[in-house]
């Protein structure tokens, strides 16, 4: 039912990216968040709510209504110090804020301290309603190096890393495209599951265009390592992790680059693709599947 506007304690300015930074923390402005109605037509329908503490985010993970349309919890990766550089204390960790509509307070409680994150990314079926995972890059440093990918547990007042799965020496990726397994429904984008059932789905074949090697991604050509932290008396599963996660990751040693899948189910390595050149390290990505055309 909502938009959430961020009016954070990053600021960003011509002058700052014209000398080589991407913009400035402000430790003396606390964050704010804003909540519009999906509906509304005056910024004067909208509610601002001020954090406890100078806060950035970057890119969010999900936001979901609870308590009967009372209450919005958000999970987003936050920082302290940000100015777009290499610095290492551009580090970023996973918080939970929490959104009180009847008293117009906010909280917010750490779930992680110690996995560098960003470039959050969800099933695209549960974008804005409850999921039970959601997933992010790990990043190695604050240069947007990332080795890894995390998947979280999102519940409110608990959950926490769920698995992380890692590239391997050496080898870097970005942000994780969400890509579902199964069939999208009928008429507009995401996925649904067939006859009641979400269906695993098999490795992708091998392309003509590239090599295909099945197992780990790493660099000794072991498994890569899965730690399984899933907190007792977790809830009941649902289909937000019924996907592959979908990444280019680029080994610094040889110069090689591949097309990663790992199963969210798993986190382990479902098909691993060589391409015939190199692929630049980059950002953001998306995938379009043929029933998105």
């Amino acid at each position: 039912h909502y938009a959430l506007l961020f009016d954070m304690s990053i600021t960003v300015g011509l002058n700052a990216v014209f000398s080589g930074t991407f913009g400035h923390f402000d430790d003396s402005r606390p964050g704010r968040i804003g909540v519009a109605p999906l509906d509304s037509t005056s910024e004067s329908e909208i509610r601002w709510f001020t954090l406890d503490a100078p806060l950035g985010v970057v890119h969010p993970l999900n936001a979901w209504e609870e308590d009967g349309g009372d209450t919005i919890v958000l999970w987003s990766p936050v920082c302290t110090s940000f100015d777009g550089s290499a610095n290492p204390e551009n580090e970023a960790y996973m918080a939970e804020v929490v959104l009180d509509l009847r008293t117009g307070t906010a909280t917010t409680r750490m779930v992680d301290k110690t996995r560098n994150t960003e470039f959050c990314r969800l099933h695209p079926d549960y974008v804005g309603r409850p999921a039970r995972y959601g997933f992010s890059g790990e990043m190695d440093g604050g240069d947007a190096r990332f080795g890894g990918i995390i998947k979280w547990e999102l519940a409110r007042g608990g959950g926490g890393l769920q698995k992380a799965a890692r590239f391997g020496p050496g080898r870097w990726g970005g942000e994780p495209i969400v890509v579902p397994k199964v069939r999208p429904a009928s008429g507009r984008g995401g996925s649904r599951a067939v006859d009641g059932v979400v269906r695993r789905a098999t490795a992708p074949a091998a392309s003509s265009l590239s090599e295909y090697t099945s197992g780990a991604m790493t660099g000794d050509g072991e498994a890569g390592a899965a730690a399984d932290t899933t907190p007792a008396g977790a809830k009941a599963a649902d289909a937000s992790d019924a996907a592959y996660l979908i990444t280019f990751v680029h080994d610094e040693r040889d110069g090689d680059s591949f097309v990663s899948l790992i199963d969210g189910e798993t986190m382990q390595q479902a098909a691993l693709f060589r391409v015939p050149s190199r692929v630049p390290l980059g950002l953001h990505g998306h995938w379009v599947g043929e029933f998105d055309i």
